[in-house]
């Protein structure tokens, strides 16, 4: 199929732009009053240099001078380095890494920026500052430690653990391994500033000679006096053994490492175990499955392995997943759940196996997609490849393909999104954030679940209330495709509010009339809140993130035997679609979306929401034997003429529409709480409140999922 043919190139491609050096433009070297060493990475030689010189990328800098040096690395940003330190500049695509392996360093950044982002790597932990003044020290076999005085840093390790530090305060790596941070003592505080010339953010003005960020009078005379880290840090700290940016906790198995995008990664770190059992519903029969998952980081590689046990409900059992002689393929590959290169964020990231929650763009044509709704009964080997942020033009790339197991049957959902800044280099205000992408999906064949489904002459295996098919339906191919375009450009950039206006367009490839805008739209981070919003207009039948979650659910409907582009509605639609979320300090996590739609022509509006409230780990810590507890809500077509509002006893008032609490069939609510049976082993209930019709009556539909996991 020439289709693979193009994306296999594209896969090809892309990782051919990833690997590419990117040269990158010298910086102004001052060394002190005595000679420093260069080591050059182009000539491969040292050079003793002095006074005013140059360094480049890779390039390794040894500061023997008592008074240290300067590099300049923008027009406001400088890099103090501490006699006897030796560090090496590294990066690409617009980005600088300072890789110290022994010494202390100050940076110093300020405003305006030519780098997309500086960070420091020293004693296997990434700092990675927002528009901060901050020191680092490492010694060999030591400990780093980063002190701040103005802004947040955020200090993580290589295996995931990181910890945000702001003004006056310090990390470290305490004894036990754990990450740690403090109140940098008076002392501390007070050489910092006169090593740096940078005051403490907010403190009192003194009318004292210290100088602003990137001010050409600050020498590398104040050098000698840089503080020790062990200073720095004589307070009372707090062990951090979790990222406060996690999820609901203990309880939550982290599938992937959050390495950092340029972190050094050791080559093996140590794996993690998961145990788990769950009841599952394969082809009608009921099943239970235990589970043993063992994620293996190797570098920058990650390999989750899964090794399952399935008993029947005589408790028997199964060959499935086990099958060696007659399936091979699938005993091989359902012991894998993903293999991955790098993490989303990284300049290049691939995954292969299970992929969740996908979004291209801002989500008008693919929004959450994932080919894990029916895992692990059913498995699927996707692809993801992404390229982020490389080139002097900020190309960007994302493709997926959902399951290719089905692309070599002619099928299959494919996408690809590809984005670029074309003012990056011009280091104009505002507008070298300016991107504009572009993004394809289609889906090879919307008709491939009926292969799966029971044939003409096959009456025993028709699920309840389905006749048998005809093999013109198994056997026919239908695709269906989406393109869409996006522009957005940051107009706030700072340390604690990030602003981005955008804008959005899908339409379908076919000749039926769907399409959908987002005009204008609004992406906010505020501090730990974060939130978009847009005026959305929708026109036929099309509904903006096609491609999502439940799309492999929805391709095709057995119902109305039409695949999903055909049995939507048709409307003409506008009005606000929005979602935002926050983590109050890891105390309290809230999520919620919210959709106002006007019918065209008509009084007819149509809403839905859904939300979720969870107690953060903060609070967890102090509630014995609990490691989850969150409340969540669901409500959609309210007000649609099919939504009809019913009484207490579950009779109908065809007169009136459901409202927004009303009860209704697309309606529920419930809640889930992690109970810790021992050490590592979490039981998981969690209670599902809904309603159906039944008879011409509402009634109850509640029901309960227990789920256990272990993990040591």
């Amino acid at each position: 199929m020439n289709m693979r043919k193009i994306f296999g190139g594209l896969t090809i491609a892309v990782a051919a732009v990833a690997i590419q050096p990117v040269q990158a433009q010298p910086f102004n070297l001052t060394v002190g009053e005595s000679e420093a060493t260069v080591w050059r990475a182009a000539s491969e030689e040292r050079e003793q240099v002095s006074g005013a010189t140059s360094i480049n990328i890779g390039d390794t800098l040894f500061a023997a001078d008592e008074k240290g040096s300067v590099i300049r690395l923008e027009s406001n940003t400088r890099i103090l380095v501490k006699g006897g330190s030796v560090l090496v500049l590294d990066g690409q695509d617009g980005a600088v890494d300072i890789v110290l392996d022994d010494g202390q360093i100050f940076l110093d950044r300020g405003q305006p920026r030519q780098l997309s982002a500086v960070r420091i790597l020293a004693g296997g932990c990434t700092f990675t500052p927002a528009g901060t003044a901050i020191a680092v020290k490492t010694s060999r076999g030591g400990a780093p430690t980063v002190a701040v005085l103005r802004g947040t840093v955020q200090m993580q390790t290589a295996d995931g653990h990181s910890v945000f530090v702001g003004p006056g305060k310090f990390g470290t790596v305490g004894g036990n391994g754990k990450l740690a941070a403090g109140a940098i003592n008076e002392n501390g505080i007070r050489q910092l500033e006169s090593w740096s010339g940078v005051r403490l953010e907010g403190a009192p003005s003194s009318g004292s000679d210290v100088h602003p960020a990137g001010d050409s009078h600050q020498s590398t005379e104040t050098a000698a006096s840089a503080p020790d880290a062990d200073t720095a840090g004589q307070a009372d700290s707090d062990s951090v053994d979790a990222d406060p940016s996690a999820g609901h906790g203990k309880q939550k198995v982290k599938k992937e490492k959050a390495e950092s995008r340029y972190a050094p990664a050791p080559l093996f770190a140590k794996p993690d175990f998961e145990i788990s059992a769950g009841v599952f519903t394969s082809d009608g029969d009921l099943w239970t499955r235990f589970m043993l998952g063992i994620d293996i980081p190797i570098w920058r590689f990650g390999l989750f392995l899964d090794l399952e046990l399935f008993f029947d409900n005589k408790f028997s059992i199964s060959d499935k997943g086990w099958n060696f002689k007659d399936d091979p393929a699938d005993a091989i590959f359902r012991k894998i759940r993903y293999i991955r290169y790098g993490q989303e964020d990284d300049p290049l990231f691939v995954k292969f196996g299970g992929l969740s929650s996908v979004t291209m763009g801002y989500g008008i044509v693919m929004d959450g997609f994932s080919n894990m709704l029916h895992y692990p009964d059913e498995k699927l080997l996707g692809l993801q490849v992404n390229l982020n942020d490389v080139s002097p033009l900020g190309i960007s790339m994302q493709t997926l393909i959902s399951d290719f197991d089905e692309l070599f049957d002619d099928g299959g959902v494919v996408a690809a999104r590809l984005a670029f800044r074309p003012l990056k280099t011009t280091g104009l205000p505002l507008l070298n954030g300016l991107f504009i992408g572009g993004t394809y999906a289609t889906d090879i064949n919307t008709q491939a679940p009926a292969r799966k489904w029971p044939r003409a002459n096959d009456t025993t295996a028709a699920p309840r209330g389905y006749e048998p098919l005809e093999g013109s339906i198994r056997n026919s191919t239908n695709p269906f495709s989406v393109y869409g375009f996006d522009a957005g450009i940051p107009i706030i950039n700072w340390d604690l509010l990030n602003v981005v206006l955008y804008s959005q367009i899908a339409n379908r490839a076919d000749n039926v009339r769907g399409w959908s805008y987002g005009i204008p739209g609004v992406a906010v981070n505020v501090w730990k809140l974060w939130a978009n919003v847009e005026y959305r207009r929708i026109e036929g039948r099309y509904a903006p993130g096609f491609f999502d979650r439940y799309y492999l659910d929805e391709r095709y409907s057995r119902d109305y035997m039409k695949e999903k582009g055909e049995y939507i509605d048709s409307v003409s639609l506008s009005g606000v679609y929005g979602r935002a979320g926050m983590d109050v300090w890891d105390l309290l996590k809230v999520e919620a979306s919210y959709q106002y739609m006007l019918v065209k022509k008509s009084d007819d509006r149509i809403q839905s929401y859904e939300g979720t409230v969870g107690l953060g780990e903060t609070v967890l810590t102090f509630i014995p034997k609990i490691s989850l507890a969150e409340a969540y809500i669901r409500n959609s077509n309210i007000g649609n003429a099919l939504n009809i509002k019913f009484n207490d006893k579950g009779e109908e008032k065809p007169e009136k529409l459901a409202g927004p609490f009303d009860r209704s069939p697309y309606m529920y609510w419930g809640g889930r709480v992690g109970f810790d049976i021992f050490a590592g082993l979490t039981l998981i209930c969690d209670y599902r409140h809904g309603w159906e019709i039944n008879g011409g009556k509402l009634e109850s539909d509640n029901r309960i999922f227990l789920h256990t996991a272990l993990r040591f």
